[in-house]
């Protein structure tokens, strides 16, 4: 469906990726949980000189206007690797952002199909900013929680926006919230009390100060654990050095516990400080005076929230008493620590198709808190 009165524009220059940048508060301004991301970690992912995307992949990104205001804005990606894993000719969308207006979702989605199809793709999917490893999905629950940390924004009306232009969902991912501050569930501490006959899991707890030495191990036990799960791109070297960068004053707030049996790695969990909650009121910027304020809160005062980022069991154990095992000890360990000071964990992203993941969170009592969604469409 043509909408004469929308312009869509590549982004271009300086004042056209500003534009691309400041829209989401814009937006959302108001939003019940909106905590306008950080923004120079937003403004790389357009830098197709610096960030590690573009060493297998390409991307484009567009603004949309009615009446000389912009009104919404989209990304389109090509990731070869993702293409070289699954040949499924998919191309991806992200960063939609268009708040409460069809009329933009339809023409910045269709800028895309046509910008994908060019490229020989046979079906779009989304959203990833920019890949599956960073942050994805359409909220559809839990909109009244504050936004964490490489969680996306959204609104109500995102979804049905999507499926109206013909999109349907690809996959459900679920985010879980661990009150710290409390004991155990029940159910985590009756399942943890079943593998006492196990093989010993000892889970050791890597300091920041090896935190480089363990890198390339931590990046082979996740490319291991997570291959032949939907979706999966392996994590590059230069992708991993960009994360570990990302978070290089915070280390020593990071819990990375790895569980092994034998000296054999079984497992892992990465935990890392939600630095939402110190960006909350700064509008995604820290120059020149928000370093200060964000400081003061992520390093004296204190965050009380933290983002369970990665986990995952070595394939060889998929499907075995020990991966369960492995994951509980290490969530015991993780509260045991009290995981430096938070008060609060967010476990996620979980897929909903993960079915022994997702009974394990029933049996243990942590139901869902958000929802999200993948769509896909075919071209």
């Amino acid at each position: 469906m043509a909408h004469p009165d929308i312009r869509i524009e590549p982004v271009r220059g300086r004042a056209l990726t500003r534009e691309f940048l400041d829209l989401p508060d814009q937006l959302y301004a108001g939003d019940a949980g909106w905590i306008s991301p950080m923004r120079a970690l937003v403004a790389r992912r357009l830098d197709r000189k610096r960030h590690p995307f573009y060493d297998h992949g390409e991307a484009e990104f567009w603004i949309a206007r009615r009446n000389g205001k912009t009104i919404g804005r989209i990304s389109g990606q090509i990731n070869r690797l993702h293409l070289a894993t699954h040949d499924d000719g998919c191309g991806h969308f992200g960063h939609l952002d268009a708040g409460d207006d069809p009329a933009a979702v339809a023409a910045l989605l269709t800028t895309v199909e046509d910008w994908a199809r060019e490229r020989g793709m046979r079906q779009l999917a989304g959203p990833f900013n920019l890949s599956i490893n960073e942050e994805l999905g359409v909220p559809v629950e839990g909109f009244d929680l504050p936004d964490c940390l490489l969680m996306p924004h959204g609104r109500p009306g995102m979804a049905g926006q999507l499926e109206a232009c013909g999109y349907r969902v690809a996959h459900a991912l679920v985010s879980c919230r661990l009150d710290l501050t409390r004991p155990l569930p029940t159910g985590i501490l009756s399942l943890a009390a079943r593998t006492t006959d196990l093989p010993e899991i000892v889970v050791e707890r890597i300091p920041a100060s090896a935190m480089l030495a363990n890198g390339e191990r931590m990046r082979r036990m996740f490319n291991d654990a997570w291959s032949g799960n939907w979706g999966f791109v392996p994590v590059t070297a230069r992708e991993q050095r960009g994360m570990l960068t990302d978070t290089l004053l915070f280390w020593d707030r990071m819990q990375v516990l790895v569980a092994t049996v034998a000296g054999e790695d079984v497992g892992f969990v990465v935990v890392i400080p939600d630095l939402n909650e110190a960006m909350e009121g700064l509008g995604g910027r820290l120059w020149p005076w928000g370093w200060l304020r964000f400081l003061w809160r992520a390093r004296v005062r204190g965050l009380t929230r933290a983002r369970f980022l990665l986990s995952g069991i070595v394939r060889r154990h998929h499907g075995t008493t020990l991966a369960p095992a492995a994951l509980l000890r290490m969530l015991h360990e993780l509260h045991t620590i009290g995981a430096s000071g938070y008060r609060s964990l967010e476990l996620g992203w979980i897929l909903e198709s993960n079915r022994p993941f997702m009974a394990l969170l029933r049996r243990a009592g942590l139901p869902p808190s958000r929802r999200f969604h993948i769509y896909r469409k075919s071209l």
